[in-house]
């Protein structure tokens, strides 16, 4: 179990790792789109005139085949023809939907246009996507784009092009400015390179010019992320404005993460809670998700879980993969599972154990935790209507705030629950603590007879952790299964890295191995298959090879080198296999990564 010094917030990312064969080093970079990118650009037009406006859609990795209609807003409508239709784009293409808009005759107005795209044969919602129609009146100039989009491979050089017509009898100097910002709220602040526009051109009274943009499209982009530039002209008369998209059409690959890719993102409108991240019901489908206020959400595996959300198949508004919500009247900080527990009267049940905040620890019942499609919370886990969800079996109240739980079984069988408490500091609780400054703890426990049971701590001994590669700071750790005789566990040391620490069975521990990061490391999750999931917060998340039990066990205070204790790698070094630890990273933007955990 990890000690942590107080309970932290994080940010709603659900990102899972895809492991193929090992490549190249990824680059820094983006989420994948989703399978469909739409793009609609805005304009400001005089009162009466009729403009075209191009729609781009591009199916990515997959046909799209949707059907579309168009409606508009504001108080004076606008005419958009064609106002419905269908439209097939092949896999990795762009098509292009024309719309001829008709202003209206008013001069002062706000409209906007809105498409909404669904599958054409399942009818599923695939996107909506709208844009604003600006009036260009009292002699302020139109602003459109020509053409709306702009597409091109990745680390391609090219512009945005505006075309700008004076409504006014008279010559004047235009003040110009140009914002970036993406459509993709996955990528949000992923931006793509480029320089300001002119910033005063001159408009002849009544004349037409073209204001270019330049961009280039990052190279680190996956095919059909988007920017959307948005231009501004000021003349004497007012403002207008219009927006375009610059969209890469195809990726470099030698760019792209080949170890490590984001798969799958589910939005949640309160941020997860506790380092240890989601726990995997085995052989149900579901994760649960400790969040905080929000309690602890249900999120359904399976196939629909590989899709960078949000994923609304009916438009309700809540992503298809939230399932599920167990109300908690407190703070969901962690949750450990204890599956197919048998209580007191014989039943079998999967067991939560759940480190509440300052309700202290609660045990839930999770033999139901999918919300049925009808009715209300309180139909089937509310009954007594009491305000507290039934599934709350017990509540045991703790002196401080439980930040984290997990458990172990007691060699009479017994299963004994061990949480954390985190407002008075360090609170040992658990065989292996991250111990902040102190680096790590090891104890050995020995579990009593009693209800509850008592539990006796014998020190084996504590590890200082290295400063090569910055100050350490014992953040989290998870245990490097298959090593036979010793024990080993990963430490996620902040600053300092990812740090191994050897606990053999009754004997002191030692510091091992410390491999440098391109992040803080936070959090961190172990697979059986020798892999390390590290999460370094704003740095993204990176894949670390774990070496062999016949590496580590040679590695010594007195051993030659190589293996001289403790043994430092920085980032890209190789080491005895003549490969480096890290496989791959991947930085998103947007993201600040604070735990991870591995499918089964």
């Amino acid at each position: 179990m990890r000690h942590r010094s107080r309970a932290r917030f994080l940010v709603p990312l659900f990102l899972l790792g895809a492991l193929v064969p090992p490549g190249a080093w990824a680059a820094t970079g983006w989420i994948p789109p989703r399978t469909v990118t739409v793009l609609l650009p805005g304009a400001t037009v005089a009162p009466g005139s009729v403009h075209t406006l191009e729609m781009t859609i591009r199916a990515n990795g997959v046909p799209a085949n949707v059907d579309w209609a168009v409606t508009t807003g504001g108080p004076y409508p606008l005419g958009v023809s064609p106002a419905s239709g269908s439209t097939y784009v092949p896999a990795d293409s762009i098509g292009r939907v024309t719309f001829t808009v008709t202003a209206p005759p008013e001069s002062v107005w706000v409209a906007t246009i809105s498409v909404e795209l669904k599958e054409s044969l399942s009818g599923r919602h695939v996107a909506r996507i709208s844009a604003p129609i600006l009036s260009a009146y009292g002699g302020r100039p139109e602003v459109w784009p020509a053409p709306s989009s702009w597409a091109a491979p990745a680390n391609t050089s090219g512009a945005l092009t505006f075309q700008v017509h004076g409504m006014a009898a008279v010559a004047e100097t235009l003040d110009v400015t140009a914002d970036r910002s993406n459509p993709d709220p996955n990528n949000a602040g992923a931006l793509f390179p480029g320089s300001p526009p002119p910033a005063t051109p001159f408009l002849p009274a009544q004349a037409t010019i073209a204001i270019t943009v330049p961009t280039t499209i990052a190279g680190s982009a996956y095919a059909g992320n988007a920017n959307t530039v948005s231009c501004t002209v000021s003349s004497l008369f007012g403002n207008s404005t219009a927006s375009a998209h610059a969209l890469a059409s195809a990726a470099l690959p030698e760019s792209l993460p080949t170890a490590l890719v984001p798969v799958g993102l589910v939005p949640m409108a309160e941020p997860a809670a506790g380092r240890d991240g989601p726990v995997e019901l085995p052989w149900r489908g579901l994760w649960l998700l400790p969040a905080g206020l929000e309690g602890v959400r249900v999120i359904r595996s399976g196939p629909s879980l590989e899709g960078i959300g949000p994923i609304d198949t009916i438009a309700s508004g809540t992503d298809d993969r939230l399932v599920g919500r167990v109300r908690i009247p407190s703070f969901a900080a962690s949750l450990a599972v204890v599956p197919g527990f048998v209580g007191p009267a014989g039943d079998t049940l999967d067991l939560g154990l759940l480190a509440a905040g300052r309700a202290g620890l609660m045990l839930l019942d999770l033999r139901t935790v999918v919300d049925p499609p009808f009715g209300t919370w309180e139909d089937f886990f509310d009954q007594d209507l009491n305000g507290i969800d039934d599934r709350i079996l017990r509540t045991i109240p703790l002196s401080g705030f439980a930040t984290d739980v997990t458990w172990f079984r007691a060699p009479s069988g017994r299963i004994v629950a061990l949480v954390a408490e985190a407002d008075t500091g360090s609170v040992p609780v658990s065989a292996a603590i991250a111990d902040g400054g102190a680096g790590v703890s090891i104890h050995h426990l020995t579990a009593g007879a009693g209800a509850p049971a008592t539990i006796t701590y014998t020190p084996l001994g504590s590890v200082a952790l290295s400063g090569m590669w910055g100050t350490p700071y014992a953040r989290d750790l998870c245990w490097i299964p298959g090593t036979r005789d010793s024990v080993y566990l990963a430490v996620g040391a902040s600053a300092g890295g990812t740090q191994i620490v050897r606990a053999p069975l009754g004997g002191a521990p030692s510091l091992v191995l410390s491999q440098q990061t391109s992040g803080g490391a936070i959090g961190l999750g172990g697979a059986w298959t020798g892999n390390l999931g590290v999460a370094m917060g704003a740095g993204g998340v990176a894949l670390l090879r774990v070496p062999g039990a016949a590496e580590l066990v040679r590695i010594a205070p007195a051993a030659p080198p190589p293996y001289t204790a403790p043994v430092l790698l920085a980032r890209g070094q190789t080491w005895t296999e003549g490969r480096p630890l890290e496989l791959a990273l991947h930085r998103t933007p947007s993201s600040a990564a604070s735990s991870m955990a591995f499918l089964n």
